[in-house]
């Protein structure tokens, strides 16, 4: 509780205060000496009773200039943890993009690396195999048409029909033997498509028409012949009825690369339903393994059957 008022006597000498106590309310004051460097300062002074101890509240600039003191570096701490809140979202965010990032990188360069160990497997299997990678020109080269043996020429000039053990010739087929009447159709070539950069020796064209023989009743032989400027007459063999027919047949050619091939070219469908398809196989002669042959092409084709 408030008790009767005090004040403070502060003895400066130069300004430095080097004493100070207290003095009641009319008491005197002790006299100044401003003459030889020493001043007083009074100030009034409240004093409050708490659990019976007195303890004196000073309202002096000095403790002003500390409180205020302690304030402003209370704002500076405050304002600092501030913008370190502040920034720390961004800091991750900016850490976790450059993680991401570095991430990235690696996986880019494991891609790289795995793509460039692929690149240098096929070409080896292309120069095993004595073909180029189409990474270097667009080109299979092995599969162009030859300078040297032209695999479209003539079977007089480029290969022969004597058709050697291959996993590209033409089954033998064991039919009976025909004891009825011979039906004959017109069939024609109307569709031959291949492998781009692929040439392959089949033996008919679009456009060209053969005839196909087959029995009326039952089923038996049956074959269709074709002739061209090409190969000359070509036949093909295998069995059928007046419903469906199956016929192959095959060349021998030689090739560039230094390899005999043979081919199986088979014709096959329902001659009920007017159409045919041509199917064409090629592969190394037998016995070439230790010769780096170049990869096989394939064919195919359609056929309509002629009404009459």
């Amino acid at each position: 509780m408030p008790s009767a008022p005090k004040r403070l006597v502060l003895v400066k000498w130069h300004g430095d205060v080097i004493a100070a106590h207290t003095v009641a309310h009319g008491d005197p004051l002790p006299t100044s000496a401003e003459a030889h460097g020493v001043s007083t300062e009074v100030h009034d002074v409240a004093e409050t009773r708490t659990s019976l101890d007195l303890r004196p509240s000073i309202d002096t600039p000095a403790a002003l200039g500390l409180l205020t003191s302690m304030g402003a570096h209370l704002v500076f701490v405050a304002v600092v943890l501030v913008g370190l809140a502040i920034r720390s979202p961004e800091a991750l965010a900016a850490d976790e993009a450059n993680e991401r990032a570095a991430r990235l990188e690696r996986w880019a360069a494991l891609v790289a690396a795995s793509d460039g160990d692929r690149d240098r497997d096929r070409q080896a299997e292309d120069e095993r195999r004595g073909t180029r990678s189409s990474d270097d020109d667009g080109l299979t080269a092995a599969k162009l048409a030859p300078t040297a043996i032209a695999r479209d020429a003539p079977e007089s000039s480029s290969g022969h029909d004597a058709i050697s053990a291959s996993p590209a010739v033409c089954t033998k087929r064991v039919m009976p033997e025909a004891t009825g009447a011979t039906c004959t159709k017109t069939v024609v070539v109307t569709s031959l498509a291949s492998q781009p950069g692929c040439f392959t020796d089949t033996v008919v064209a679009v456009g060209q028409r053969g005839t196909l023989r087959y029995p009326c009743d039952g089923e038996g032989p049956a074959s269709l012949g074709f002739s061209s400027k090409t190969h000359g007459s070509k036949q093909f063999d295998g069995g059928g009825s007046k419903r469906a027919v199956d016929v192959c047949t095959g060349t021998e050619f030689d090739f560039s690369d230094g390899c005999t091939w043979t081919s199986a070219q088979r014709v096959s469908g329902s001659i009920e339903r007017g159409t045919l398809q041509f199917a064409y196989g090629e592969a190394p002669k037998a016995g070439q393994e230790s010769k780096a042959c170049a990869s096989a092409c394939t064919a195919r084709g359609t056929l309509r059957v002629e009404a009459f």
